[in-house]
């Protein structure tokens, strides 16, 4: 009876273990932001390729501060960027971008084609 009870309490122990803590933080889906149809939150600079159809290849969200964030998109034929705060919206070329939130640690962004 002791064999199987120390057997059991191991188990659990190595299962519980695999199982990433509920608090732990995964990061942003990225890869859905390909299309230009995406939400994401951030809590440090990304940056992530993006379809040539608007004019970019990258796309890149950095902070500029505890109240603002930037985001840039660069390419074969230029660059540009739109600073946003919380609520804020703004475009770059067909793309558009709004500021969901924007807090001292983390902020969610929305992006959808404009046309």
């Amino acid at each position: 009876m002791h064999r199987t009870a120390v057997s059991f309490l191991t188990l659990a122990f190595v299962t519980l273990a695999a199982t990433p803590p509920a608090h732990a933080q995964q990061g942003p889906n990225l890869r859905s932001c390909y299309d230009g149809r995406c939400a994401i939150t951030v809590t440090s600079p990304v940056s992530f390729p993006l379809s040539s159809r608007y004019g970019f290849t990258r796309l890149t969200v950095a902070r500029t501060g505890s109240s603002l964030v930037k985001i840039s998109g660069t390419g074969d034929n230029g660059s540009a960027y739109v600073v946003l705060s919380a609520g804020g919206n703004g475009t770059l070329n067909n793309l558009g971008v709004r500021a969901v939130s924007i807090t001292r640690t983390k902020a969610s962004l929305t992006f959808a084609p404009t046309r």
